[in-house]
């Protein structure tokens, strides 16, 4: 699918991030904070969450930070996609 159209499928609560010397790092998820996507016709739109200068487009190497504000709203959205 285009950019603009790459849905959420799943998320989690970050629980904390270890230094990987292979990998640069690893993200750890919470135990239990993980959701999953069923109804992909209404999975949240990662693009409508963020925004950068260059617009959508994955391949820049960035780890994309989420205000918390901006994050409940995602979760809220996934919640709602994943029943």
């Amino acid at each position: 699918m285009p950019e603009r159209e790459r849905i959420i499928i799943g998320c989690y609560e970050i629980a904390g991030i270890e230094l990987d010397e292979q990998d640069g790092f690893m993200v750890l998820p919470r135990e239990g904070s993980g959701l999953r996507v069923t109804d992909f016709q209404n999975a949240p739109r990662y693009w409508d969450f963020y925004s950068q200068k260059s617009g959508p487009r994955w391949n820049t190497g960035l780890f994309r930070y989420l205000p918390d504000r901006i994050a409940r709203v995602m979760n809220e959205a996934v919640k709602k996609a994943a029943r």
